[in-house]
């Protein structure tokens, strides 16, 4: 659901004529002719603009509230878009997707602009408003659709409710764990270089960050991805140390794994049939198994997996497992006790049990 946001904001009957037709059919449930015309993309377009939507309604609101408590500003939005969708995750075996699951939704807001100005004209005032509004609408993006899909009979701080990810959540779940967080600026460039090398996340997000530093912004990151049921990546902001202005962004991991695991793969069975056979049958006939076995135990867990953690776990076990098959090579006996000890590993990782 797209939602562009200009002016003032006027709350309209945003998903109440497929609340009334609910109303009316959970009274008279004999009945199906309240419903009898509504599609899930009805049902699931009012509940992701009613998500959108909400996020504005809060965001004004907190800066309404933020200007007026802190008397020293006058605030106005401007036009701003935001998205607010379902996210479909393709899983894909030899190309061809297999299954499609959906395992949540994304608050998007590309563009949430406002004009401030500090009644005493004072730019330092304007900037420290600008990054409290952007840290506040940054945690909307996570606080809305927590409370929209929360179970009402449990309190909000179960951790069985939904959690959601914004950029703000991000940082603070790592400063729990015990991060490093960083904020580089011009101020500090002497350690851009080393501080970068040594984060431990995605290669994009790395070079978007070089690029801002580049240019003269602020960053705070953490050091490496959190996993947040399920999901799994980082969250950093960009903003111009100059007017507040930036960018809360999260970044999330992929299955980048599974090339890696093709490729051993592949390079086993070469192995076995150009290496192992001359060198003797029986050698030949061990290796062969062990790697079929470990081809038919990916194959089983990849069918298997339902989000990406599974994915990855099952790429993992068969990418070892390959590794393992190449022992039996150096005629060693501990190579082969370790092999087989190795079996018992990799049938764990993929789920076998």
């Amino acid at each position: 659901m797209v939602f562009l946001r200009a002016g003032k904001f006027e709350p309209g009957p945003h998903g109440t004529d497929t609340k009334a037709k609910l109303t009316q059919f959970q009274q008279t449930p004999s009945d199906p002719t309240p419903i009898s015309g509504l599609t899930k993309e009805d049902l699931t377009g009012d509940i992701v603009q009613t998500g959108i939507v909400g996020y504005f309604a809060q965001v004004d609101a907190n800066d309404k509230l933020s200007a007026r408590t802190a008397g020293t500003v006058v605030s106005y939005r401007l036009p701003s878009y935001g998205r607010f969708f379902t996210v479909a995750q393709p899983y894909y075996w030899w190309g061809v997707v297999r299954k499609v699951s959906f395992p949540g939704l994304v608050m998007d807001v590309d563009y949430l602009f406002q004009q401030d100005e500090a009644k005493d004209m004072n730019h330092a005032t304007r900037t420290n408003f600008m990054r409290q509004l952007g840290v506040a609408g940054s945690a909307a993006e996570h606080a809305v659709p927590e409370l929209m899909f929360a179970d009402s009979t449990k309190p909000l701080n179960d951790p069985s409710q939904p959690q959601g990810v914004s950029a703000v959540k991000a940082l603070a779940i790592a400063a729990a764990q015990g991060q490093k967080i960083y904020t580089l600026n011009p101020g500090n460039q002497a350690i851009h270089t080393t501080v970068l090398s040594s984060l431990q996340i995605s290669q994009d997000v790395k070079a978007e960050i070089a690029n801002a530093l580049a240019a003269g912004k602020e960053v705070t990151v953490h050091e490496k991805d959190i996993t947040v049921n399920g999901w799994t990546g980082n969250g950093y902001i960009m903003l111009d140390p100059d007017t507040g202005a930036g960018a809360y962004k999260i970044a999330g991991g992929s299955n980048g794994g599974f090339l890696a695991t093709f490729i051993a793969t592949v390079i086993a069975f070469l192995i076995v049939f150009l290496v192992a056979f001359p060198a003797g049958l029986g050698i030949g006939l061990l290796m062969l198994s062990w790697e079929t076995l470990n081809l038919f135990l990916w194959i089983k867990s990849i069918n298997a997996a339902t989000n990406d953690d599974e994915f990855n776990k099952a790429n993992a076990g068969q990418f070892f497992g390959s590794i393992l098959g190449f022992f039996p090579m150096a005629g060693v006996a501990l190579a082969e006790i370790v092999k087989w000890f190795g079996l018992l590993w990799v049938l764990m990782l993929t789920n076998f049990f």
